[in-house]
């Protein structure tokens, strides 16, 4: 895991900006935010993309806009899975957000609960998904691509 950790560095590195992300789950008007003092938003950072709201607990959809992540991470639980595209397509769907950047470049991206949370082994996963999201167009050609696809 420290090697992949290590290779999301380098990959933002290479990039010279960092992505910025976010990472809720969606609650009705609210977003409840994965700050520093989770594991979700510590992968964020030792990854090389910068977490935005890093000590807050919730936001709102007016806050996000004014935000603009490039990556909007929306974690779900279990029972949502079956629902994901629907989830992400409200999102990009809703006309409130068409300004997002991570709207305009379809970089909103669905973070399973497992991956982040008591992951234990599985935290592999939600790094793998964290890099995969801050970096798509760098993880998916060159060295890197095995650290995304798993190939």
């Amino acid at each position: 895991m420290e090697q992949q950790v290590n290779q999301g560095r380098e990959l933002g590195l290479s990039q010279g900006k960092k992505p910025l992300a976010l990472i809720v789950e969606l609650e009705g008007k609210d977003l409840r935010l994965y700050n520093e003092t989770t594991l979700a938003g510590n992968i964020i950072e030792q990854v090389g993309g910068e977490l935005l709201l890093p000590q807050e607990e919730r936001t709102g959809y007016e806050e996000l806009i004014t935000l603009n992540p490039d990556v909007l991470f929306v974690v779900i639980v279990e029972s949502e899975y079956k629902n994901a595209d629907k989830i992400v397509a409200r999102l990009y769907n809703n006309p409130a957000l068409q300004s997002l950047t991570s709207v305009k470049k379809h970089s909103i991206k669905i973070l399973p609960l497992y991956a982040v949370y008591s992951p234990g082994i599985r935290v592999k996963d939600g790094i793998q998904i964290i890099v995969d999201g801050l970096y798509p167009e760098l993880a998916k050609e060159g060295p890197h691509e095995k650290l995304v696809t798993g190939n």
